[in-house]
């Protein structure tokens, strides 16, 4: 478990310091193909109406070995515990191909039906959901978030959890990059403080 642990540190900082040609071209195919694969086999799932990427990667961003592939998975109809499971034993086969999509207990499962309710009832759906902090983008199926992402009623507290929100993925961001390389770190310092 500890050879494990440091091959991931290794592997994971050498990714970091190869953040240019070819080598970002190779990273940028195999997230490619891991996302092309993972849509092809759960568009084959009944009842899925939408796949969508957020995080770095949806908005073109990504850091290729640091950033995830963060999947949200809409179906139609009533949830069902038979789906949530067959996409859970999907990802984990997958993730030994693409380590980079993340657990599969942390995929984004999400049915039609219920989605309103749980959007409205849990704090965590609605930020995941908003698109000042994880923009979503559609990679297969019908566009369904301004169907099923309903209007905030209170905009001052939504703006306060946003703040706190975007406050603890930067703090996240600048541990793992303080970890990595004090290069990257500073690199997206300065690229955080450029694009606001």
């Amino acid at each position: 478990m500890a050879t494990k642990r440091v091959l991931k540190k290794v592997l994971l900082r050498a990714c970091l310091h190869m953040q240019f040609p070819p080598f970002v071209w190779l990273f940028r195919f195999y997230y490619y193909l891991a996302i092309k694969v993972s849509v092809f086999l759960v568009s084959r799932i009944k009842k899925a109406s939408a796949i969508y990427i957020s995080g770095s990667l949806g908005v073109g961003r990504a850091i290729y070995g640091l950033s995830d592939i963060d999947l949200n998975i809409v179906f139609t109809g009533v949830e069902s515990s038979s789906i949530t499971l067959q996409i859970r034993r999907l990802f984990r086969k997958l993730k030994i191909l693409f380590p980079m999509l993340g657990s599969p207990e942390e995929k984004g499962i999400y049915f039609l039906d219920s989605f309103k309710n749980k959007y409205l009832r849990y704090p965590m759906i609605r930020h995941l959901f908003d698109p000042a902090l994880y923009p979503q983008k559609l990679v297969w199926g019908e566009d369904l978030l301004n169907r099923i992402v309903p209007e905030i009623q209170n905009p001052a507290i939504d703006q306060r959890a946003r703040l706190i929100w975007k406050l603890r993925y930067w703090l996240e961001k600048i541990v793992i990059f303080s970890e990595s390389s004090h290069h990257f770190f500073f690199r997206a310092l300065i690229e955080f403080l450029m694009n606001r």
